[in-house]
């Protein structure tokens, strides 16, 4: 009999980017294409406001006509002793039904319009917004652009089911592989591990980035460490993030529906803390994210949009606008490519501006002895 649990919502979010998917290594897939290294390699690509008319790209700065902290609850259903299905922990094809399971949340545009919005940006015929913007203000603006607030406004009415598909001692600690199946966005996977006890435990969503895998944040980016510390962490598989065809092709299926791949990279990460939220053996008010190189990308977005989180760590942060393939067609294009979100990149990536703590580090500083005391350290403090 699987056991079932209310949870309260909390909002979410994402973004995009653009890159070539046939020669180039999967580790160079983050690259941002406008760097301004001037003031220490600080993504600030040079703003051009003269002509604000020929601005193409299709923005939607009206966000969510109500509170995007609903007070309802949906439920969660955990099934002990699932399988995996046939395409086991990468089911990427789910995400081309995306349009169909949400049809209210599609806003169709044509190739030729993304096209146009995509050269305008590289034109520099978009401005791009340097006025800082209130917490709340910012969150509502994202969960618009990034269509949560759609994809969330049913939650009440859908379940989340989450099978555990295994149970198992690593390194001493429980470990639980579990599958994610939500309604809209379909199956993905998860590695939870615990410390030892009955909690509550702080805990920490891992999203990894291109190439990668959630195994991989528990070894090569020393995952494996926060349970000696008392903290449960949660890393999550990004299914499509292999810097390949794949992801070039699920993410012209998102912009033509409306949709943006970092919104649902997003979304995705907010059914986990969700899931976190509601188990026994974890405390709801110490919840914290950590993001690397595409995840990060993603995570700069997540933790704009659920102001609940108690700390986020990130190693990078870009424009949302990567175009490393033919500017007169981008028909090579990775999650990050956004263009709704590249006049806001300056405001997201302040993160002085944020109500959650957040710790800038460098480039996978979560491999490194030295960057991982502080991150532990970071955590420590806040969680």
């Amino acid at each position: 009999m699987p056991s079932r649990y209310l949870l309260t919502l909390v909002p979410v979010a994402a973004g995009l980017l653009l890159y070539a998917c046939t020669d180039q290594d999967p580790d160079d897939a983050d690259s941002p294409p406008h760097v301004d290294d001037t003031d220490g390699g600080t993504d600030t690509p040079p703003v051009d406001d003269t002509d604000p008319d020929t601005d193409t790209t299709p923005v939607d700065d009206t966000g969510p006509d109500t509170d995007t902290q609903p007070d309802d609850v949906f439920e969660i259903i955990e099934v002990e002793g699932g399988t995996w299905p046939d395409c086991e922990r990468g089911c990427w094809e789910d995400y081309l039904e995306l349009g169909e399971r949400a049809p209210q949340c599609v806003v169709p545009h044509t190739h030729e319009e993304l096209v146009a919005a995509m050269a305008a940006i590289d034109h520099r015929k978009v401005e791009v917004y340097t006025d800082p913007l209130a917490p709340d203000e910012l969150q509502q603006l994202l969960m618009g652009i990034l269509r949560l607030d759609c994809l969330e406004a049913d939650l009440p009415a859908r379940d989340l089911e989450v099978d555990v598909i295994e149970r198992s001692t690593w390194e001493g600690y429980e470990r639980l592989d579990l599958l994610f199946i939500d309604d809209y966005v379909g199956r993905f996977a998860g590695i939870l591990m615990l410390p030892p006890g009955e909690g509550p435990f702080p805990a920490v969503v891992a999203i990894h980035g291109h190439g990668s895998w959630a195994e991989d944040y528990l070894t090569y980016f020393q995952g494996d460490l926060f349970p000696p510390e008392g903290i449960a962490i949660l890393a999550l598989d990004m299914r499509a993030m292999a810097a390949d065809d794949t992801e070039n092709d699920v993410s012209w299926s998102f912009l033509l529906d409306g949709f943006l791949f970092m919104g649902i990279r997003a979304y995705e990460t907010r059914l986990a803390l969700a899931y976190l939220r509601q188990r026994p053996d974890i405390d709801p008010a110490s919840l914290g994210l950590i993001g690397h190189s595409g995840g990060a990308s993603a995570s700069n977005l997540t933790v704009r949009t659920d102001l609940d989180l108690a700390a986020y760590v990130s190693d990078w942060s870009v424009e949302y606008w990567n175009e490393q393939c033919d500017p007169d067609t981008f028909e090579c294009i990775l999650d990050e490519m956004a263009p709704d979100l590249y006049p806001h990149h300056l405001r997201i990536a302040d993160f002085a501006t944020s109500p959650v703590p957040i710790l800038p580090v460098p480039y996978e500083a979560a491999t490194t002895e030295e960057g991982m005391e502080e991150i532990l350290g970071f955590f420590g403090e806040h969680l």
